[in-house]
């Protein structure tokens, strides 16, 4: 959705980077804003150790704290293919979700923490914090809930597969880690694009129940799955 694994710390020693930071990484392979001094800083992407999805050059998906249509399409893309979906309608339930969310980061409040209550549909009042969680406004207990599910599930669900394809990656340990962290330390994460992107994908991707087969069950799946009403 906080410390990386040895691999990335001695990639990094090699480019001269030092300790990771935590948040996303621009032109370099650290962030701004570091952890405490008693614990290793927190990789700007997850997939720094990952020769294929460590561009050299700037790279918005990678930024903190960016947004636009244009740049959530091309996360939207790397993580369709990082994941392996093949379903096209995933692209477009994506696009709706973060849309829905953020307004693709334009959102003015997309990166201001604050604390809302919200009515569900059966009339209960849920009182939460929102502006954190990146364009996909992933939330810590969200993030957690993930990573534990997919680290748990039945060998040869389709969360185990997902859990695999990540492991074999090298990306869930880096998720892992984050999610032991702190709350700040998660939404500091998931400021990056491509980060809340893979979260948000994931948080659909640990439910069972079948994606909708156009767009016009989106907003029912969205609000049942993803927002959980």
């Amino acid at each position: 959705m906080e410390v990386i694994n040895e691999g990335i710390l001695k990639a990094l020693e090699m480019l001269g980077l030092g300790q990771p930071q935590q948040g996303g990484g621009v032109l370099s392979a650290v962030a701004t804003m570091p952890l405490t001094e008693s614990k290793p800083r927190v990789p700007s992407r997850i997939t720094e150790d990952f020769q294929e999805f460590s561009p050299t050059t700037y790279d918005p998906i990678y930024a903190p704290r960016t947004g636009g249509k244009e740049v959530v399409t091309a996360a939207i893309d790397k993580v369709y293919d990082v994941l392996g979906d093949s379903n096209p309608i995933v692209k477009d339930l994506m696009d709706y979700t973060i849309q829905k969310e953020s307004k693709y980061g334009n959102d003015q409040n997309t990166f201001n923490k604050r604390s809302v209550t919200v009515t569900s549909k059966s009339g209960r009042e849920i009182q939460g914090t929102v502006g954190h969680g990146g364009v996909g406004q992933v939330t810590s207990g969200a993030f957690k809930n993930i990573v534990d599910t997919l680290k748990n599930a039945k060998r040869g669900s389709d969360a185990n597969k997902v859990y695999e394809k990540l492991n074999n990656a090298g990306l869930f340990g880096n998720i892992e880690r984050v999610s032991k962290g702190s709350n700040e330390d998660i939404e500091s994460f998931l400021e990056t694009p491509f980060n809340s992107v893979l979260m948000a994908r994931l948080q659909y991707r640990i439910n069972n129940k079948p994606l909708p087969k156009n767009k016009s069950g989106f907003k029912d799946y969205y609000e049942k799955v993803y927002r959980g009403y």
